[in-house]
């Protein structure tokens, strides 16, 4: 491995054997097919992002970012979710907030670094500064469109939109403001969403952040039911024990990615001649 990234931390923690034949065995199968819970992520993410930035032509990057077994269903789907973020107000909310920043908006760009020589990559949605000088990694996340029953906004966001404008605010948490945001204070990532939380540190880090920095991770969370879709804005922080504890995870992840298992590799080798197997893990 090259680097290591929240998703291989994730899977490595979660599952090991997936990990090993995803990352290092040697005879490296194609990735899984895409399934529809990701293609729908994907699709929203590239129609704000060309909506947000000239930069972007939606065809180009819809089809960079869903696998072809999947465009027509997402296409669709993504645009419904995508008329209900503005319906709602919540893409002006942003549009609003990042005129104010002091360089320009970044998109769909690779952050590589290292953390006390462990290198880190990833990809984060969109990264803006405030006048005030805080650094704002922002994140965009479609959860439950593809369930049954599908999942209520996650606990601590600052406000969360009907498609009709309608808005309220969480009943507990105590707000403040950074570099003129307004932040949830009393409640961080990574104690309402820690997956969340290990990608955003992970990009502060990579942006230029050390543990301890100041820095803002807002989560633009599509939640999603048979009924309809709530658009959560979460505006939080990460503490420094979540921090230390993450980068140590990362060495615990990084030193060990000299193993081999000979049983692992057949498996491999196996998926590699038919991608059905993946289906195992």
């Amino acid at each position: 491995m090259k680097y290591v990234s929240p998703s291989s931390l994730k899977m490595y923690e979660r599952n090991p054997e997936k990990f090993y034949v995803t990352y290092l065995s040697k005879a490296k199968p194609p990735r899984p097919p895409q399934l529809q819970v990701m293609a729908i992520g994907s699709a929203v993410d590239a129609r704000i992002k060309a909506f947000l930035s000239d930069e972007f032509d939606l065809v180009e990057l819809f089809e960079s970012q869903v696998e072809k077994q999947n465009r027509e269903w997402a296409w669709k789907h993504s645009e419904d979710l995508f008329e209900a973020y503005r319906a709602s107000g919540g893409l002006s909310d942003l549009m609003q907030d990042i005129e104010h920043s002091v360089m320009a908006p970044a998109y769909e760009f690779d952050a590589v670094g290292e953390m006390e020589g462990i290198p880190l990559f990833g990809k984060p949605d969109m990264f803006w500064v405030t006048e005030g000088g805080i650094k704002v990694i922002v994140d965009y996340k479609v959860n439950g469109y593809c369930g049954a029953s599908g999942v209520s906004p996650t606990k601590g966001y600052i406000k969360c939109r009907e498609r009709d404008g309608s808005c309220k605010r969480y009943p507990q948490p105590s707000y403040g403001y950074m570099g003129g945001l307004e932040v949830n204070m009393g409640l961080g990532l990574d104690e309402t969403a820690p997956d969340w939380a290990m990608q955003g540190a992970t990009y502060a880090w990579m942006l230029g952040c050390e543990i301890g920095d100041p820095f803002v991770v807002q989560i633009e969370q599509f939640a999603c039911r048979p009924s309809g879709v709530r658009i959560a804005t979460h505006r939080s922080l990460i503490s420094r024990e979540f921090q230390e504890d993450l980068l140590d995870r990362y060495k615990n992840l990084w030193y060990n990615t000299d193993w081999y298992d000979e049983r692992l590799e057949q498996l491999a080798a196996q998926i590699k001649k038919d991608p059905k197997l993946w289906d195992m893990f």
